[in-house]
């Protein structure tokens, strides 16, 4: 298990600690009836026997082991240490010789509909668009260079500051279904504005995301199409994110079902409505689209004293599954537009329902990856046996294993890339059979 210190730089540090796995047990509860009695001088007792009993299922961690890993079964895994006051931490695990090195990736799924993504990793100058053409210009002066969820962030001073990405192409008319998803990091009490574009002049189309509306630690969201309607609402309970820290923020809504969903550290929050008609009639931005701040009417308007990171903006809205895996557990993930092949596994020997007479078999096979083979795993009847953190890409690769009794075994060989993306192979039989007899006659 390796540690590192998320403030600190993501300097690794070392900590004891356990891998245990979650599973259920059943535990007899008595049953009781009882009695109010009422005693010479006035006072009332309970006289309570045991009549019976019933069961109830509480939850266990059990140390982990290589047993508790079983083919195509889920597992829900903790470590267990001692944790720390203001500990803000990364843990990348290793399982019996394989490092899981993260957590969730960006997929070419959450490229559909995304109209533009801004790393904001620029030492200086505009915003580059890492999907689309909507490059940012520096409005004031914001601050490149800060230390970001991934690599660098940018700074707005809640005066002056902010990014205009323009009008952003057909995105105003495209509307009616979205996401924005960003990482903010601010200490900021006051009511201010994130993002977003404001126009009363004709087609009258806004929207925008605010922080501290109504009040401290709420957001709100508002959307109108071509001035015929409004969606607007905002996060009910307060959440904590005025704190100085790193925290993920995303918006999805469907005006057609009138529909805003706020998603804050991963968590969908619940939603007071402002007004929850339906907008309906898009049209491309009048205004331009600021970052930093909000564009009313051409003007810099209500600026924030905030860091973004990370910023995504889709024509659909994503889904709970696509959130989780964009917060990741909340260290974030990044845009990309290259994607590699699965790895692929190929059994070699035994071969499929062949007899053995003997129990020490050698099972082969061969991991192929476009880039790097990183492990290779014999699983035996669902159960993991061995792992090969080394393998030779496309090269056999050889597992000694001793059958533990006779009959029908099944058996497989996982393969595993660089990028933690595994394949499994097509699972084979095999039967171990002792048919040596003794016969013993009595003369």
């Amino acid at each position: 298990m390796d540690f590192y210190n998320v403030k600190n730089g993501m300097k690794s540090f070392q900590r004891d600690f356990d891998y245990k796995y979650l599973t259920y047990e059943n535990y007899s509860v008595d049953d009781y009836t009882c009695q109010n009695e009422l005693s010479a001088n006035g006072t009332t007792s309970s006289n309570c026997q045991i009549t019976g009993s019933h069961l109830e299922t509480k939850e266990v961690w059990l140390l982990l082991t290589k047993k508790a890993f079983k083919q195509d079964e889920e597992l829900t895994i903790g470590i267990f240490t001692e944790v720390q006051k203001g500990d803000y931490i990364e843990w990348i695990p290793t399982f019996f010789g394989v490092e899981i090195d993260e957590w969730a990736t960006w997929t070419a799924s959450l490229n559909v509909g995304l109209i533009s993504y801004y790393k904001m990793d620029e030492a200086s100058g505009n915003l580059a668009d890492s999907s689309g053409s909507n490059t940012g210009t520096a409005v004031g002066g914001p601050t490149y260079g800060v230390t970001g969820v991934i690599n660098d962030a940018i700074s707005y001073d809640g005066i002056n500051d902010a990014h205009n990405l323009g009008t952003m192409g057909t995105m105003g008319t495209n509307m009616n279904l979205g996401s924005i998803s960003f990482w903010m990091k601010t200490s900021q009490t006051t009511t201010d504005s994130i993002l977003g574009t404001f126009s009363t002049s004709i087609p009258y189309n806004q929207v925008y995301v605010k922080l501290n509306e109504p009040s401290q630690d709420k957001m709100t969201f508002s959307i109108n199409a071509a001035g015929d309607a409004t969606l607007a609402g905002y996060t009910t309970d307060a959440t904590t994110f005025t704190d100085g820290e790193w925290h993920h923020f995303l918006v999805t809504w469907e005006c057609n079902n009138n529909i805003i969903i706020i998603y804050i550290d991963g968590s969908n929050k619940s939603i007071t409505y402002n007004v929850q008609n339906t907008p309906s009639s898009f049209a491309n931005f009048v205004r331009d689209f600021y970052l930093g701040a909000l564009n009313h009417n051409g003007n810099l308007n209500t600026p924030a004293d905030i860091e973004l990171d990370e910023i995504g903006i889709w024509s659909r809205a994503l889904t709970s599954a696509e959130v989780t895996q964009l917060y990741n557990g909340g260290t974030g993930i990044s845009w990309t537009d290259v994607f590699t092949s699965p790895p692929t596994s190929t059994l070699n020997s035994p071969a499929d329902d062949v007899t053995v007479p003997n129990p020490n078999v050698v099972f082969n096979a061969t991991g192929t990856d476009e880039t790097t083979l990183a492990n290779m795993t014999l699983y035996v009847n669902d159960t993991l046996i061995s792992t090969n953190s080394s393998p030779v890409n496309n090269t056999l690769t050889s597992f000694p294993y001793t059958l533990t009794a006779t009959g029908l075994w099944n058996w497989t060989v996982q393969a595993c890339d660089d990028e933690s993306t595994c394949t499994n192979a097509t699972t084979r039989d095999i039967t171990y059979s002792n048919d040596l007899a003794i016969t013993l006659g009595l003369q």
